[in-house]
């Protein structure tokens, strides 16, 4: 947190509030406060304080994350014992509380602000509260213009949403920088080739396979029908005498089937015709019992044979539908062969077309599975001291907007470092495994690919995108207070994604320009341009 009071003009010869005090018809510069909170930048103008003169406090708020004015909530202004405030701000970003405070010496100051944009509570220290103009004047001597500061005020830092950050220390990476490609792994690809020469024929009547389409692993992308020689012909003929001969002994069994099937339907009948002429013979006293439950038993046992006939049919018919596929698939078998997929993954080459001739080494599809990819690297062989085992790294893809993923070796993902050096290159491989499911990283794409190689606590580090190049320098422009900044050329250390660190030039604590940065170097080149007053 940067804490800064003292006597520094907002820009030249800003006017006073109302209530300052004068001596001798000279208007005493007004007092400055930055302040870098937790959720806000505070950037306070007011005049020396004096017991019984009304004092004007200009406190401009910036949201830190956003670099946006706050634009409604109320602020508190507390010196010792006396409070002053406002409900609303006078315009976006500035708060004017004013008043007297009534006790000379010395009070302790703080703001608070409350606001839907960031509630907080801001404790300035000590300030001075004097008894008399003259005692003011006499305390005070006017600071002279210190040339080098830019003059950016807190209006033009909220048009163009300027964002700060401070310079502290960070662990940043060693890296050592690797050109790569992505490439599909070993046993991810496959040339699906016909086993025998002959005519494809398409495996679906609705569709050929077609570049992109995706596939299952096993699916039948195509069949190939191979011309039949002598060989083949009598095989399908030997084929077709053992389905023939297959099909008499499964006619005669159907035959006897059928036969006990009606034989027991018919003693069915016969035995429930016997019971109802017992049954009446008994009611007349004609019969015995034992004679009727023996003609009921009779029929039990008749239902019983159909039951079972009735079971012989049905598997009789399942027997012949299972003998009908079979016929089919054997002679498809003879016919025809399948060509399958390897895996599941994409079609990505289509070499034949249905109804095409092919050789029993052509390749009619190739399949393709990225759902993981390798990114593999090749180190020097002047870095091989550094790289002895395989480090974390990071892969950075320039075709997907420099979007980036982290990269360990692990049982889920091994990694891979080469044991032996490339004697055309005088490179060794470097390889990482990168889960791909959703598709969106492809084969052969280049890879930006940084080896960490240890990690380093550096005292002061600031993000890239701070610095401005001017003149082949790289330089940063510091806020020295709200509305004023200092240009500093640096020297550079390491760079770890978007932060570098600083070996001289600033020290840790320091703000810094970030987004806007180059407009305030526009101000520098320019400052009549940037540094008109602004007016309360």
């Amino acid at each position: 947190m940067l804490f800064v009071l003292g006597v520094a003009a907002c820009h030249p010869q800003a006017p006073l509030a109302p209530g300052a005090p004068q001596t001798d018809g000279a208007e005493l510069e007004p007092q400055t406060v930055t302040h870098f909170g937790e959720r806000v930048l505070l950037f306070m103008e007011h005049p020396p304080l004096v017991v019984g003169q009304s004092a004007r406090f200009l406190a401009h708020y910036s949201v830190l994350a956003t670099g946006e004015p706050v634009r409604a909530g109320e602020l508190s202004l507390e010196i010792g014992e006396w409070r002053a405030g406002v409900s609303a701000p006078k315009r976006d970003g500035l708060f004017v509380p004013e008043g007297a405070p009534p006790v000379a010496g010395s009070h302790s100051m703080r703001l608070v602000l409350n606001s839907a944009q960031a509630r907080e509570t801001i404790e300035l220290g000590q300030v001075r509260v004097y008894a008399s103009a003259a005692a003011a004047a006499a305390a005070f001597e006017s600071a002279p213009e210190d040339p080098s500061e830019i003059a950016f005020l807190m209006e033009q830092q909220w048009k163009v949403k300027l964002l700060l950050a401070r310079a502290e220390p960070r662990e940043l990476a060693v890296e050592l920088a690797v050109p790569a490609l992505t490439r599909a792994p070993d046993g991810a690809s496959a040339l699906v080739s016909a086993p025998v020469a002959g005519r494809l024929s398409a495996a679906s009547p609705a569709r050929w396979p077609v570049v992109g389409q995706r596939v299952e692993l096993g699916q039948v992308l195509a069949h190939v029908e191979p011309p039949l020689g002598p060989a083949e012909l009598a095989q399908l003929r030997a084929l077709e005498l053992e389905l023939e001969s297959l099909a008499l002994q499964l006619d005669l069994r159907a035959l006897e089937i059928t036969r006990d099937h009606a034989n027991a339907r018919a003693a069915v009948e016969h035995a429930e015709r016997e019971l109802e002429r017992v049954s009446v013979l008994r009611g007349e006293s004609l019969a015995t019992q034992p004679r009727l439950e023996e003609a009921a038993h009779a029929v039990s046992s008749a239902k019983a044979e159909l039951a079972a006939a009735a079971a012989s049919l049905e598997a009789l018919e399942r027997a012949r539908q299972s003998r009908s596929e079979r016929e089919r698939v054997d002679r498809e078998r003879v016919l025809r062969l399948e060509l399958r997929a390897p895996f599941s993954g994409s079609i990505v080459a289509v070499q034949a077309s249905p109804g095409e001739s092919v050789t029993d080494v052509q390749a009619v599809f190739r399949v393709l599975d990225t759902s993981r990819l390798w990114v593999e690297g090749q180190v020097a062989e002047l870095d091989q001291p550094r790289v002895r085992t395989l480090p974390a790294a990071r892969a950075t893809f320039p075709a997907l907007g420099q979007r980036t993923f982290e990269l360990v070796s692990s049982e889920a993902t091994p990694g891979y470092l080469a044991p032996s050096i490339d004697a055309a290159t005088r490179t060794f491989a470097i390889r990482y495994e990168l889960s791909n499911t959703d598709g969106e990283l492809k084969e052969g794409q280049r890879v930006q690919l940084a080896l960490e190689l240890e990690r380093r606590s550096c005292a002061v580090v600031i993000p890239a995108a701070a610095i401005v190049v001017d003149q082949g320098v790289p330089t940063v422009y510091v806020m020295a207070s709200g509305e004023a900044f200092v240009r500093r050329e640096l020297e550079l250390g390491l760079r770890e994604r978007e932060y570098v660190e600083v070996l001289s030039g600033l020290e840790a604590g320091e703000h810094v320009a970030v987004r806007g940065a180059h407009l305030v170097k526009l101000a520098a080149a320019a400052p009549a341009s940037f540094g008109h007053g602004h007016a309360h």
